[in-house]
């Protein structure tokens, strides 16, 4: 999100991910929509475990497969459950520690 009065929180990519993901419109509008949206956070730095858990709920499997690194689609079955070090350092760079329940 570019503005100089406001700055996106990880809770308003986790929020807009689920909104999007409850969207009533072809699969393809809705996950370039969360592609999007999930490329900005991890740009910004603010992928925490509500993201994810958020994303997995939002994206279709190839979708979250495709965003995620490989050694991680297996996460979806674990309903978000990840350690913040298996995800790249630039992604979760501004979160700090308190966000993450590893």
């Amino acid at each position: 999100v570019v503005s100089d009065l406001l700055q996106a929180t990880s809770l308003t990519y986790g929020w807009f991910l689920q909104c999007c993901g409850r969207l009533r419109v072809p699969e393809m509008v809705r996950d370039a929509h969360i592609e999007r949206a999930f490329r900005l956070c991890c740009a910004d730095g603010l992928v925490t475990d509500f993201v994810v858990k958020r994303l997995i709920g939002a994206a279709s499997e190839d979708l979250y497969d495709s965003l995620m690194e490989p050694s991680l689609c297996a996460t979806r079955k674990l309903k978000g459950r990840i350690s913040r070090s298996l995800l790249p350092p630039e992604w979760t760079r501004r979160t700090g520690g308190s966000k993450w329940r590893d």
